[in-house]
């Protein structure tokens, strides 16, 4: 699936690179859209403040969440049902979709650019002031924080491996960096720092390898 500008969510067959068929409803810029895991829901987050719940295989809108009072931009999961959001307000919020329910998270100073759950009890996220914070779902401020992640600023590419301590962040600094998630969930070691060109915009962290975008 992609998304963007358009205000549109475009399925794809991976297989023949056809589209399958187009979501429409956001009425801004879609920043972000993300697959529950094992599921056919998705939510996407956009800059009209909204994050809205799908249900693709009927092609059809589930429902619109309202507590971000700025842009949102990025989305991940937790299961198949429940989401988190992050944005411009610098808040974080955890959606239980099912239930109609969420918890909204404060800690950043900065706009927050990515979050990304590590299992169902712990959430990372990464801000424009460069820094990184651990997050567990029962409290509603960060558990650890690590406020020179990137000491030149602008986190805007993170990504991890579910179930495990290991973290990707990358941004304007031209540097990727590898972080292995410490001490239960209280503390964060640089592993390596792999430079690029570019500023990295998006990464793709798995098992057997890290894909990074970048742009000039």
């Amino acid at each position: 699936m992609t998304a963007g500008d358009d205000c549109q969510i475009k399925l794809w067959d991976t297989r023949t690179l056809k589209l399958i068929d187009t979501l429409r409803g956001h009425k801004n810029t879609i920043n972000g859209v993300k697959f529950g895991v094992d599921s056919s829901n998705l939510c996407s987050v956009s800059a009209d403040l909204t994050l809205k719940h799908w249900d693709v295989a009927q092609r059809g809108l589930i429902g619109t969440y309202y507590e971000h009072t700025a842009e949102l931009l990025d989305v991940d999961y937790f299961n198949g049902e429940d989401f988190i959001s992050a944005g411009y307000d610098r808040q974080v919020i955890a959606w239980k979709t099912e239930k109609e329910t969420k918890v909204v998270y404060k800690g950043h100073n900065y706009a927050i650019d990515r979050v990304r759950t590590i299992n169902q009890e712990r959430f990372v996220t990464a801000c424009q002031d460069g820094s990184v914070h651990i997050w567990n779902t029962k409290k509603t401020k960060p558990v650890f924080k690590m406020a020179t992640a990137h000491p030149q600023g602008w986190i805007a590419a993170m990504d991890n491996i579910k179930q495990s301590n290991i973290l990707a962040t990358a941004g304007i600094d031209h540097a990727v960096k590898i972080w292995a998630i410490e001490n239960d969930h209280l503390g964060l070691k640089e592993v390596a720092s792999l430079p690029v060109k570019g500023i990295v915009t998006d990464l793709k962290l798995s098992l057997d390898e890290l894909a990074v975008t970048e742009c000039d």
